[in-house]
């Protein structure tokens, strides 16, 4: 009995400067998805609302699926 895993997303890991974003665009090129890039910082700030909004954009790359979606910075999340 064979069972096929389907996975939704890989997760790039490692410090600056190992290649990580050319991977995530060579694959997005390779595959012919749109390429979606969201970085850390600009998805919070201090205003009411607009941390809402930017995440409401995050939807474009839903409608355009299939789609790579590149998340920079996403550690600095977690200390704002």
């Amino acid at each position: 009995m064979l069972i096929f895993f389907r996975y939704k997303g890989i997760l790039l890991y490692g410090p600056p400067g190992t290649g990580k974003t050319s991977l995530a665009t060579s694959c997005a090129y390779d595959a012919g998805v749109n390429l979606f890039t969201i970085n850390g910082p600009e998805i919070i700030t201090d205003y009411y609302g607009e941390s809402e909004q930017s995440l409401y954009d995050f939807s474009s790359a839903k409608k355009a699926a299939p789609a790579v979606v590149r998340f920079s910075s996403i550690a600095l999340l977690l200390y704002h």
